[in-house]
C-alpha cells in the first residue's frame, strides 16, 4: 500500500498528538504536592452533566476507505447542567479506533478516548476504551477513568458514566478519595 504525501503527513499529525495528550493524561494523573495536604477538588462527591443533541462531530477516515485502524472520531459539544436548561461549560473529545467492527461477531467499533470536560473551575479529563456500535453516534454507555484536571478538579480520581438516552447523554462523575 502506498500512501499520499497528505495521508503521511496527517498520520504523523495525529500520532503526534495523540502522544501529546498520553503525555498530558499522564502527567496529570500525577499526585501533585500539596503543602497543607487538602484541595478543593470535590472528591467524595458526584457531578451530573448533560449532552444535548447539538454537538459537532465527525469520522475522520485516515487509512484505507471506510472504517480502519486509526480512524478518529472528534466531538465538541456544550454542557449543561442536570436539568439541561443552564449551560455550564463543553466538551472535546478525540476517539482512535483501535479495532474496527470488520468481522461478522464483532457488534461494535473499539476506540481509546480522550475528554476534557471544560467546567467553572477547571477543568476534568477522562479516558477509556470504547465501544461505539454506530460511528458516528455515541455510544449508548461508557465508563471512563477520570485521570486528572486543573484548578477546582486538581488531583481528581474517580469514574465518568455516561448514559445515552435518546439524543442526550448524562455524565456523572463519580469522585472518589
Amino acid at each position: 500500500m502506498v500512501l499520499s504525501t497528505t495521508r503521511v503527513v496527517v498520520l504523523v499529525g495525529m500520532v503526534l498528538a495523540l502522544g501529546i495528550g498520553l503525555l498530558g493524561a499522564v502527567s496529570s494523573a500525577s499526585p501533585k504536592d500539596n503543602d497543607d495536604g487538602h484541595h478543593d477538588n470535590d472528591k467524595g462527591r458526584t457531578l451530573t452533566v448533560l449532552i444535548k443533541k447539538s454537538r459537532d462531530d465527525a469520522v475522520v477516515d485516515v487509512g484505507d476507505r471506510g472504517l480502519s485502524h486509526g480512524d478518529m472520531r472528534v466531538v465538541n459539544a456544550p454542557l449543561y447542567d442536570e436539568s439541561g436548561k443552564h449551560r455550564v461549560g463543553r466538551i472535546d473529545v478525540y476517539c482512535v479506533t483501535t479495532d474496527p467492527a470488520d468481522e461478522p461477531d464483532e457488534e461494535a467499533n473499539m476506540a481509546e478516548c480522550t475528554n476534557t470536560y471544560t467546567l467553572p473551575g477547571g477543568e476534568i479529563d477522562t479516558q477509556s476504551v470504547t465501544a461505539f456500535p454506530k460511528l458516528p453516534a455515541p455510544p449508548p454507555k461508557a465508563i471512563d477513568a477520570i485521570t486528572g484536571g486543573t484548578m477546582k478538579y486538581e488531583g481528581a480520581r474517580g469514574e465518568a458514566d455516561a448514559k445515552t438516552r435518546g439524543k442526550r447523554t448524562f455524565i456523572t462523575f463519580h469522585f472518589v478519595d
